[in-house]
């Protein structure tokens, strides 16, 4: 029976976790202080003489292992840890311990920070360990996590590694790192945000009065920039390098604009935690002085690197490298790396997400046909209306219909939506300023993105008690007739397979997905002559006419079928 086996019975007499941390914490008493049982952490828990003997058993295996094996085998105590749901926050997946830190090169002294650091920082540790390179290393910010820590480096027999629980900006002066690993805690709200040290407020160019949605991940960046003698590595959601507002947005800029910004190197879903679908981004920065207009961007997506595995998550192949990726001095493949100019960064508003440099087949499309026609912005040709949340009343007078990109059927108009709302008249006038009107188009930006549909001249009018208005998710645009855009030609142009890819790698977010309001005021659009507009038009009511005879022949297939046994003798049993 292996070490993971016994570790399974006793899981039935312990809380989930406490028997793996429990077998931990007994195996590195062995090789310690030796205290007597009743006085380690895990003895409250342990009640029986069987459970204690089960532990000690599994104790005793592990420690007769050697080295290597002993540490494959504290990894896998810590896969089926989090696997079973216990401290998975903290468990970052192998492919990225074993791949990030030759990036950064030779080292004297590395800090990896927050409690997700934990397998970076001890994968690091134990093979610099293991190759008796003399690297100082130390674990900051490991809440709750340090006593654990503390075991597994014992049992390992690993030294110059240290750990505590204060975050980096609590640090004494003239404690300095080569590098700083950090995995901040994905969208968690910063604690007593008013003590931050001032400084670090310059860097997100923000108040303390302000801090109220301050992020630990754009904390962390702003830290980084604040270390300007260090390297850095961080770990972010991808929304992170998206958003546009807020201190995000702003300590964002300041990272493009110090020339520090090295790569950001796409994570995708199920990579970094096995536990979450969200997809991260490797930010990598070097110190001050080393300088680059430019910055790598790299898809560890890409099949080169890895491929889809169990629901919807990627591993690494078995010999891809990060590492010759990041380091080639010419990028053979735009989709799987490229360099980007600091410029260009900063004509798409500082946005970091890897998929919008990357995935630029169908930018360079557009942009050949935009060559050759009078291209404006969108907001020049269409009044964008981005819509309110309509909340049900209690004394209702009035129904509002809000349109979902799934209520957009496959001829392109909007069908009546399926959400019907009770309002009151307060309510109703309100909802009147997103109220839809006949050749309305309607773009998705959040969720699903790029729903395009074409509202009908069927649509309820001003000031009926039932209207039909627009979801958050759809951003309602209406044409200025001053410019006589036809809102078919406008359909047509962003319903199109190349300008749908190209507005699906525009949008970001760490859940969610989103297009933001500045990408969408930037978005050009060809204006054709009114000789091909009438063109446009008439095929888009030609394939009306096709839908017709479809639906007419789908009408006569029901009708054939109904007319014979056994539909017409049940339909008549009815």
């Amino acid at each position: 029976m292996n070490i993971l086996d016994i570790i399974k019975l006793a899981r039935g007499s312990l809380r989930s976790g406490d028997a793996y941390e429990a077998v931990i914490e007994i195996a590195a008493n062995m090789v310690g202080e030796e205290l007597p049982f009743d006085q380690l952490r895990c003895a409250a828990r342990v009640n029986t003489k069987e459970l204690r003997t089960l532990l000690e058993t599994a104790a005793e295996a592990l420690m007769r292992t050697e080295r290597e094996a002993r540490f494959e085998m504290i990894a896998q105590i810590f896969d089926q840890l989090a696997a079973d749901g216990g401290r998975n926050e903290f468990w970052a997946s192998r492919d990225i311990c074993d791949q990030i830190m030759p990036i950064a090169g030779e080292l004297r002294s590395v800090r990896f920070t927050f409690p997700a650091a934990f397998r970076p920082c001890l994968t690091y540790a134990f093979r610099m360990s293991a190759q008796g390179q003399p690297v100082s290393i130390h674990y900051a910010g490991c809440t709750g996590l340090g006593l654990i820590f503390y075991d597994v480096l014992g049992i390992l027999d690993i030294q110059n590694c240290s750990a505590d629980e204060r975050f980096p900006w609590d640090e004494p002066d003239g404690e300095k790192y080569d590098l700083e690993v950090m995995f901040p805690m994905l969208g968690s709200p910063v604690r007593n945000a008013e003590e931050l040290p001032s400084h670090l407020y310059a860097q997100m160019r923000l108040m303390p009065s302000r801090a109220s949605r301050l992020n630990y991940e754009t904390l962390a960046i702003a830290h980084a920039l604040a270390r300007t003698g260090a390297k850095a590595m961080i770990f972010v959601s991808e929304g992170e390098l998206f958003r546009m507002v807020g201190a995000e947005a702003t300590t964002r800029q300041n990272l493009v604009e110090s020339g520090r910004l090295r790569g950001v190197i796409s994570i995708p879903a199920g990579m970094l935690h096995d536990s979450t679908m969200v997809r991260f981004g490797l930010l990598v920065l070097a110190k001050e002085g080393d300088f680059k207009e430019s910055v790598r961007f790299v898809d560890l997506g890409h099949p080169d690197l890895s491929r889809p595995s169990t629901r919807g998550r990627f591993v690494m192949l078995k010999d891809a490298s990060i590492e010759e990726v990041f380091d080639e001095p010419f990028p053979h493949d735009r989709h799987l790396a490229w360099d980007i100019s600091t410029r260009e960064i900063i004509e798409n508003n500082y946005v970091l997400t890897p998929g919008r440099y990357l995935n630029t087949g169908p930018k360079e499309r557009i942009d050949a046909l935009l060559r050759n026609c009078e291209p404006v912005e969108l907001p020049d040709v269409v009044e964008m209306i981005r819509p309110i949340n309509l909340q049900k009343s209690d004394e209702a007078e009035y129904t509002i219909f809000e349109a979902a990109p799934g209520d957009v059927g496959v001829r392109g108009y909007l069908d009546k939506p399926g959400r019907a709302i009770e309002v009151d008249r307060a309510t109703y006038s309100r909802a009147s300023n997103q109220q839809l009107k006949p050749w309305d188009v309607l773009l998705s930006i959040k969720g699903t993105i790029g729903v395009v549909g074409i509202v009908p001249e069927t649509v309820p009018g001003t000031g009926e008690r039932e209207i039909w208005t627009a979801g958050q998710s759809l951003m309602i645009l209406r044409s200025k007739k001053r410019f006589g855009m036809d809102p078919i030609v406008l359909y047509e142009y962003l319903s199109d397979d190349t300008v749908q890819a190209f507005i699906k790698s525009m949008a970001g977010g760490t859940v969610i997905q989103n297009l933001g309001m500045k990408d969408l005021k930037n978005f050009q659009v060809p204006v054709p002559s009114a000789e091909v507009m009438a063109e446009v038009r008439d095929r888009f009511m030609e394939r009306q006419r096709v839908f017709d005879e479809i639906e007419r022949l789908q009408n006569r297939v029901a009708e054939i079928r109904a007319s014979h046994w056994p539909h017409a003798d049940l339909s008549q049993a009815d």
